[in-house]
């Protein structure tokens, strides 16, 4: 295929580039965008159970920083949720 143009590098790398050119459409598949086919994602929605306890879990994660750090501020913000929210 390249013997043909006796060393002469320019008009080498022209056929190899056109061959190659030629030869993309046939065998590299066209790239198609990524979000015009993938799925939605799904979001479960909130079970009544979870939305109790998420209050409670925040609640409790005050308590364990006030704990840890046993930073007034924090134990005041610990103090300020109601207990009744939490128990909902």
């Amino acid at each position: 295929m390249l013997g043909s143009y006796n060393g002469d590098v320019d008009k080498m790398w022209d056929c190899f580039k056109n061959t190659l050119l030629r030869h993309i459409p046939e065998h590299i598949p066209a790239v198609s965008n990524f979000c015009d086919w993938k799925k939605r994602s799904w979001k479960c929605p909130l079970d009544p159970k979870i939305r109790i306890l998420i209050p409670v879990r925040n609640k409790s994660r005050l308590w364990n920083r006030y704990i840890e750090t046993r930073n007034p501020e924090i134990h005041k913000e610990y103090c300020d949720v109601p207990r009744s929210r939490a128990v909902e």
